[in-house]
């Protein structure tokens, strides 16, 4: 048997096998072949999508596909559950497990399959292709709910065309809905079809979905949400036209956060704020390197940024805010206010953090504890770094207690002498590395919020963030964050370290020991938000 010319005829016929309706008359032995369009999607489809069988083997006899009644519609045929052509068109009309059965009679003993060069002795085959069929994505039953401060529900939106909601700027409007199909991305856009900044999807377990989006441009507001997956390819989308008017609010307007950004920090408030009313005297800023040196540094220039007003840039006079620096800025009341008139109220020490790209969103690292589908259950102890790493020492879970964003933190309890020393794996059990570049350095960084009841005594707790590239475990020498009684309590602090790797890839571990003097007492945190980002360091 030449097998290269059975390799030659599988490619040639692959070209035409959606064309194909009837067998090729070629005079070489029997060699069963089949093929399938959707074997590169692991043989996931939707109903209603189109799938293609294909048998081009030779010196057929005779063949069959059988589909059990009910569950297909064969293209072009006058039955759906049974066919003699060579290729097999058909679309599913059920979900779940569903096959198609391949009967075939040769008129000799055939050979199977591209490589085997062996004969079978056996003329007759029975083949079973085994699909997962997913319903196509349909969006349903949306409610848009207006959310107050403590994310309850204020009113509900009108969902018309046209239905121009009012809603005050600043306010976070929740869609809720229906979905099926399993899609593995939802994103609400608006009419220049950008995703809305402030989007997160806060759910999508158990066929429901909601998303979170907040407002802060006086502005119209088309509304699309959109749900898709790549496989099966499918999409669906419910849209409305000019359903949201943005208009101004009394409320307080409010610091979401301080980033360094290209040399300068850059504040993000909750809605936009005047230009015209900024006076750079009420704002102040202190400065220290990593290694808690105080750099002299004053503010030169306040300017709201042009293409965006809830954003505003500080720049200082004569020098340059780097990624690894220690930057916290004040303000005190005056003239400085939103545009529809609403002043800013004082705040102090709020420290800047790099404004980078967190490189974990594009990972299936679980960094905001927020992903669908993951839980406690996808986050291992690490022995290496754990010590005493057992469960009367340690336990973790994800909470609804606290969170900086979303819905979710992880809470740890933590007693005397005992460690928590965590790595985020898949489903399956792997544990998740991250994309690195090597030689870049990085800032490995963390949210943690402590109860107002907790007590340090005179101790404190590190939390510390190991990182593994491959060449062993890089400690990059401080904690990310101390905890001790000056820590501010009942609020969310920021905590990170930077590293650089000498590798492509690594992963996390997050290790926290309670080393608490004293009687026995249990350490109770909440961790939220971790990031890891390309940082340009002071030199």
């Amino acid at each position: 048997m030449n097998i290269k010319y059975i390799k030659w005829l599988v490619c040639s016929l692959t070209l035409i096998f959606f064309a194909c309706k009837e067998d090729s008359i070629i005079s070489i032995p029997s060699h069963k072949l089949t093929l399938n369009s959707s074997e590169n999607n692991g043989n996931r489809t939707e109903v209603g999508a189109r799938v293609s069988l294909g048998d081009i083997s030779t010196g057929i006899e005779s063949r069959k596909w059988t589909i059990e009644e009910g569950v297909a519609d064969i293209i072009d045929a006058d039955n759906n559950t049974e066919s003699t052509a060579s290729v097999l068109n058909f679309r599913f009309l059920k979900t779940g497990t569903q096959n198609v059965t391949l009967s075939q009679v040769f008129k000799e003993n055939a050979y199977v399959g591209v490589e085997d060069e062996v004969n079978s002795g056996e003329k007759e085959f029975e083949e079973i292709f085994t699909f997962e069929v997913l319903e196509q994505i349909q969006l349903s039953n949306l409610e848009a709910a207006v959310l107050d401060s403590n994310g309850n529900t204020e009113k509900l939106l009108t969902l018309e065309n046209d239905a121009l909601n009012e809603v005050s700027a600043g306010k976070t409007v929740r869609y809720s809905f229906d979905v099926v199909g399993q899609p593995e991305t939802i994103v609400a856009e608006s009419g220049d079809a950008n995703a809305i900044e402030g989007s997160e999807i806060i759910d999508l377990e158990n066929n429901k979905a909601s998303i979170d989006v907040k407002y802060s441009k006086v502005k119209n507001y088309d509304v699309s949400l959109t749900a898709s997956r790549l496989n099966p390819v499918g999409n669906g989308a419910l849209a409305f036209t000019n359903l949201i008017t943005i208009v101004g609010s009394t409320e307080p307007v409010t610091l979401e956060s301080t980033s360094i950004v290209n040399g300068k920090i850059t504040l993000a408030f909750s809605r936009e704020m005047e230009a015209s009313s900024v006076n750079t005297g009420d704002f102040s800023i202190t400065l220290k390197n990593k290694s808690n040196v105080t750099i002299p540094a004053s503010i030169q220039n306040v300017a709201v940024q042009s293409g965006d007003a809830t954003l505003v840039d500080l720049t200082l006079n004569g020098e340059t805010v780097y990624d690894d620096d220690i930057a916290t800025v004040s303000y005190t009341k005056g003239s400085f206010a939103t545009t529809d008139g609403v002043l800013l109220e004082s705040f102090t020490n709020q420290q800047a953090i790099s404004g980078g790209d967190n490189i974990l969103v594009d990972t299936d690292y679980d960094f905001d504890f927020e992903k669908s589908g993951t839980g406690i259950e996808n986050w291992r102890s690490n022995t290496t770094f754990c010590g005493p790493c057992i469960a009367e020492n340690s336990s973790y879970e994800y909470s609804t207690e606290q969170a900086k964003t979303g819905s979710t933190s992880l809470k740890l309890n933590v007693l005397q002498g005992g460690v928590a020393a965590l790595v985020n794996t898949t489903t399956s059990g792997v544990d998740i590395e991250y994309p690195i570049v090597n030689g870049q350095t990085y800032e490995i960084g963390l949210w943690a919020y402590v109860p107002a009841s907790h007590n340090f005594g005179p101790s404190q707790v590190n939390i510390r963030t190991f990182t593994n590239d491959g060449s062993g475990a890089l400690d990059p020498g401080f904690p990310s964050l101390i905890l001790n009684n000056s820590t501010p309590k009942d609020t969310w602090v920021y905590g990170s370290v930077t590293a650089s790797f000498n590798s492509t890839s690594a992963k996390l571990i997050m290790r926290i020991r309670n080393n608490i003097a004293g009687p026995v007492q249990p350490l109770s945190i909440y961790l939220d938000n971790i990031t890891i980002k390309a940082v340009n360091p002071r030199p």
